[in-house]
């Protein structure tokens, strides 16, 4: 454990040959020592014991480069983009390289392509948050990873942002609740169903919906523009006016805020009206049907 000077002084044979026997268990311990060589040479080892790391000297003979740790451990530099940490010999813009503190980056042709931050997030394309278009603009893909688990963000300027494809017939996406399917989306050859769940045997206590009439006529169908588009008319309903009629058809509560005081928007699925329609359309035509019987039997008086 030694570090040279690698100048053999003249002297004695005694001398020279302890001097000769110095110089050389610096040479096979690579310098091993706490304090740097006095002398050094371009591609120079040091084996430093005062940090545990094996450095060797850069070829203008100005820096210690360090290469790894004296257990064995590798250690790569933390690089850029345009010039990573972990690269290849006919491409060395494109490989690995560490942008920040407990972060992981990869390039290609000099750009970052993608990041892993220091929470667990898997980042592609956006980098600026780990949410992109959460709530803002940014375009860009993530896999958040939150403490109660992971969620997708996709977000892209313009264009489609999500393509789901299946050969054949059947459920190219499958919807689930604490592991169970509860919904699905289903493509044939020329449709798209959007499934929710209805077989008989999930369900119990099953009567004929009554006061179909009495029920529509409490439904308020409106006409508005939304805020965001104020040229577009629409026909629709209000949420929470709906919900005191079909509770099960709107999600959410009126005027609801979270704790920052942020509005939280109801929402309406105004297929789950059909049944409702249905019931009232039925007793309707039933009515109609009462009326011809009697007009009929009026015509024939």
């Amino acid at each position: 454990m030694a570090t040279h000077d690698y100048v053999i002084e003249n002297g004695t044979g005694a001398a020279v040959r302890s001097d000769l026997n110095n110089a050389l268990a610096a040479v096979v311990t690579n310098n091993s020592s706490s304090q740097s060589p006095s002398t050094t040479h371009a591609y120079q080892w040091w084996a430093d014991s005062g940090s545990g790391l094996l450095k060797i000297r850069n070829s203008a003979n100005s820096a210690w480069v360090t290469v790894g740790k004296l257990d064995g451990t590798e250690l790569l530099p933390d690089g850029s983009a345009s010039s990573p940490g972990l690269s290849f010999v006919d491409d060395t813009n494109t490989g690995i390289f560490s942008g920040a503190a407990d972060q992981i980056n990869v390039s290609t042709g000099g750009s970052e392509r993608l990041r892993i931050d220091s929470s667990g997030n898997f980042l592609i394309g956006s980098y600026g948050t780990s949410v992109p278009g959460f709530g803002n603009s940014t375009v860009g893909m993530a896999l958040s990873a939150p403490s109660d688990g992971t969620s997708l963000m996709i977000s892209r300027a313009s264009n489609v942002a999500i393509h789901a494809n299946r050969n054949s017939d059947g459920q190219v996406i499958s919807i689930q609740k604490d592991g169970t399917q509860v919904g699905s989306i289903s493509v044939t050859s020329s449709a798209t169903a959007y499934n929710t769940s209805s077989d008989h045997r999930l369900k119990e206590n099953v009567a004929t919906l009554p006061d179909g009439i009495t029920r529509v006529k409490q439904l308020l169908p409106k006409r508005f523009n939304f805020i965001a588009v104020p040229e577009t008319t629409v026909d629709g309903f209000l949420a929470h006016e709906a919900q005191a009629v079909v509770p099960e058809a709107v999600t959410g509560t009126h005027n609801e805020v979270d704790g920052d005081g942020n509005a939280v928007m109801q929402g309406i699925d105004q297929a789950k009206l059909v049944p409702l329609l249905t019931a009232a359309l039925q007793e309707a035509i039933a009515k109609i049907e009462t009326l011809e019987t009697k007009v009929a039997a009026l015509e024939a008086a």
